[in-house]
């Protein structure tokens, strides 16, 4: 039998106090037999005991945190695992001893007769009810009930608890018995569970009568603080951190796991079920050294308990990028999910998920106890449950892994994954388990147009992660559910955590890496948000309400997204009758200049035949009709010419909505202004009240209060260029954004002027690239020159390089415009002549 170095040492100590103690004992079973007291076996153990001090370490604090360390107790003996005290009764170790082994084969050399007996010769004892070492192990027992603790502090003088009594005991039975197989030749052994009985009776009574608890047992906590702590640890200094510690006590809440338990999961054993869209994935239990299927499923409510969302956080801007671990040639082409957590001393996982929740105690984390640990997740999935009305008892058992005496081979079968999947539901919010639950989706938003740029920003997300298996065929739709789930609470996330959070930034770059604008990232987000919600409408009520009650419900949320769809089409369709009425006036426009054109072509026409055959010499020409000389002249005139060739087109471009705001009339008098970003510029302008559309001659707009000093032709025009940036990106704001163009609307509270602040640098940067990129591709068009996204770098965001590019369109607009008028006028002179 193994033993942990630890559980050795231990039970070495006792085993050699068994043979310390030696007087009458008042737990001795009836019918005690003789047994010898003395031999040298024992009077070498003594001698070391008295060397080493060894009497004193039991009382100095002999109790260990974790039972399971202890002792390895026999079927029967330990009491049951359903009461699952992991966290024993007492925080005290043991002190190392440098003992170097020579003690422990001390005693596995006692001598059979002090432990046996005559022993016959099919290996059984010829006194099966009263062995030699059942005396010693009597007034063993009665020493362990009436032993003090002697360790300073408030637990001094205390007797130890019932059930590390019983642990002490047992762990020496089992070390005798194992050495010794004589005693354990049959399969019961009355002497020893009259023993153990009486001691726990004992024990039991005497910790009653004295007011104390018989075992400590782990406090569980509600969903709601562990809402709290998940985002008390997405808000901490250390980011990547907070990301890996609320995907841990998540992954073990789900999975109604002990702390150790979070090192065996791999993503080689992970799959996930396309069908029925859950993941699902191999969960290891250590403490019974057994593997079952365990199962994650979306939240229903809440992006911080989501699963799916704290791994995606995690992968993304956590301690993320997994790799093979190497430790051992057992491990070797592992990728484990939870790297750090992985190769760790004995008890080391589950003492790290421990100090999780002591740091939420400590950090003040409401509803977070004293001394909540590990194993307290596994408590608060258990009596999540075991309250849900709908779920069945079955589903708690299997999903928890507890033995269950009824169960059987074609249950285990045949319905095993079935009821681990119905209690996942109920641990992910979900109220009837019997429905099924559809996992958040990339299909709400992803069309034909936009498949190639979705799959790129779904694969550059986990890009370098450690995980490759996430663009494989066995994990891509997970993938996928986690982009979908990033995406669903997008908005909620940036709101909550601002859009400094590693998280929000990382969907940024993805998004700006394969030119998807920031506002489309919303809009996909609420297509997700109401595809998921139609999709489980019907499950999302409260358990204990009739069927017809959530039903109702059900109809209510689905009437609600309906109402939003149809006020979102109108919009839509008011847009697009707009457009086909300016696209009708384009259309009549675009025949007026092909008229136009082919009129000057036939007049040109005419001067060219004019030319080749000229009047005869002494002819005159006729002259024409009054009328049809006004008419001609009329019709050939520079300005019914010009008029018509001048081709604005009825939607103006970035350049006609720049022009048509270039008067000004005030001065601007800073001269790093073509420098600043638009960002800031909006800012200024807000913070400082300068409102373009109330600007006066004797309050202009950028007054005194942006540009003290002097009138100047110089300071007219960096004004001018200010206002023509200004209102361009005002005008290409949407509805929404336009709020932030008026600053009698900035907030007075520091907390409304950052949110205030942090919406601007949000979305201004988007306006400025958009228009930056109009504008260079109508220079690009007026030049005959292709345009290149790197043509953006050259010029610059800042105010001065957009109003440069305005500049040159103007000029290139105003030299065309005045060549056109000399041909124009050239045309009508020769027509004359």
């Amino acid at each position: 039998m193994w033993f942990p170095n630890t559980a050795l040492l231990k039970l070495h100590h006792l085993t050699e106090k068994l043979w310390l103690y030696g007087s009458s004992s008042n737990m001795l079973p009836s019918g005690g037999g003789s047994a010898r007291t003395t031999s040298a076996a024992a009077l070498r153990l003594r001698q070391r005991l008295q060397e080493q001090s060894i009497q004193q370490h039991l009382l100095d604090g002999g109790e260990d945190q974790d039972g399971d360390d202890i002792v390895q107790l026999p079927s029967g003996e330990a009491e049951d695992d359903e009461e699952e005290d992991d966290e024993d009764d007492d925080e005290e170790r043991f002190k190392p001893l440098d003992i170097k082994g020579t003690s422990i084969r001390k005693v596995y050399s006692i001598s059979p007769d002090d432990v046996t007996g005559r022993v016959l010769e099919n290996g059984s004892l010829a006194n099966t009810n009263d062995p030699p070492i059942r005396k010693k192990m009597a007034e063993f027992a009665n020493y362990l009930f009436n032993a003090k603790k002697k360790k300073s502090g408030k637990d001094s003088g205390k007797n130890l608890k019932t059930k590390v009594q019983l642990q002490y005991l047992s762990g020496v039975k089992t070390v005798l018995f194992d050495e010794h197989k004589a005693l354990a030749f049959t399969n019961t052994c009355d002497w020893y569970e009259e023993l153990y009985s009486g001691l726990r009776l004992r024990a039991s009574v005497a910790a009653i009568a004295r007011g104390e608890a018989i075992s400590k047992k782990t406090v569980g906590f509600s969903r709601k603080t562990l809402a709290n702590c998940c985002r008390f640890l997405m808000k901490q200094e250390n980011e990547g951190l907070g990301y890996e510690e609320r995907c841990v006590i998540l992954i073990l809440f789900h999975a109604v796991g002990r702390g150790g338990e979070v090192s065996t999961s791999t993503w080689n054993s992970a799959q996930w079920e396309e069908e029925r869209e859950f993941l699902s994935l191999d969960w290891g239990e250590l403490k019974k050294g057994q593997q079952y299927l365990m199962t994650f499923h979306p939240d229903a409510k809440d992006w911080v308990l989501d699963v799916y969302h704290a791994i995606a956080c995690y992968l993304i801007g956590g301690h993320g990028k997994a790799k093979a671990s190497t430790s051992t040639s057992a491990t070797n082409g592992i990728n484990w999910i939870l790297k750090g957590y992985v190769d760790m001393k004995d008890g080391g996982a589950s003492t790290k998920v421990s100090s999780i929740l002591e740091k939420c105690y400590k950090s003040g984390v409401e509803g977070v106890h004293e001394g909540a640990s590990s194993h307290g997740l596994r408590v608060t999935a258990t009596d999540d449950m075991v309250f849900n009305p709908l779920l069945a008892i079955f589903a708690t058992i299997a999903r928890g892994g507890w033995d269950f005496k009824g169960d059987n081979l074609a249950f285990q079968y045949f319905t095993a994954k079935l009821h681990v999947v119905m209690a996942g539901k109920v641990l992910a919010g979900w109220q009837d388990p019997n429905m099924k639950v559809s996992a958040p989706t990339i299909e709400a938003f992803k069309t034909t147009t936009n498949q190639e740029s979705v799959d790129a920003f779904c694969a550059s997300l986990f890009a370098g992660k450690g995980v490759p298996e996430l663009n494989e065929p066995r994990l891509r739709g997970f993938r996928d559910a986690m982009v979908a789930s990033l995406l669903m609470y997008y908005d909620d996330v940036k709101k909550e955590l601002t859009l400094q959070s590693k998280i929000i930034m990382a969907i940024h770059g993805a998004a700006r890496e394969h030119d998807i604008d920031l506002k489309t990232l919303s809009e996909w987000g609420t297509a997700v948000r109401y595809d998921f919600q139609a999709k489980n409408a019907a499950n999302m009520g409260d358990a204990d309400a009739s069927e017809a009650k959530r039903a109702k419900m059900a109809v209510k949320m689905l009437s609600n997204i309906v109402s939003v769809q149809q006020n979102n089409y109108k919009d839509l369709s008011c847009k697009v009758d707009t457009l086909l009425e300016n696209q009708t006036d384009l259309s009549g426009k675009v025949d007026t200049l092909t008229e136009n054109q082919t009129y000057m072509i036939s007049v040109l026409d005419e001067i060219a035949s004019r030319g080749q055959n000229p009047f005869p010499q002494g002819t005159k020409r006729k002259p024409d009709s009054t009328a049809a000389t006004q008419a001609r002249a009329a019709k050939r005139s520079p300005s019914s010419l010009s008029s018509s060739s001048a081709t604005k087109p009825t939607v103006p471009t970035a350049f006609d909505r720049m022009a048509n705001s270039s008067r000004v009339n005030a001065a601007l008098n800073f001269s790093n202004c073509n420098m600043w970003t638009c960002a800031d510029f909006v800012l200024g302008c807000a913070k400082q009240n300068q409102d373009v559309d109330k600007a006066t001659r004797l309050q202009p707009w950028l007054g005194k209060n942006l540009a003290p000093g002097k009138t100047s032709s110089t300071v007219n025009t960096m004004r001018g260029r200010c206002k023509e940036v200004y209102l361009a990106l005002r005008d290409r704001a949407s509805a929404d954004q336009k709020i932030y163009f008026k600053p009698s609307k900035y907030p007075l509270t520091s907390a409304e002027k950052s949110e205030w602040e942090r919406e601007v640098e949000s979305f201004i940067p988007g306006l400025a690239d958009d228009l930056i990129t109009e504008l260079l591709q109508e220079l690009c068009g007026l030049n005959s020159i292709e345009y290149t996204p790197n043509m953006k770098k050259e010029h610059g965001a800042h105010i001065g390089g957009i109003a440069t590019i305005f500049e040159n369109i103007r000029k290139i607009r105003s030299d065309m415009a005045k060549a056109e008028e000399a041909a124009v006028a050239a045309v009508a002179e020769a027509s004359n002549s």
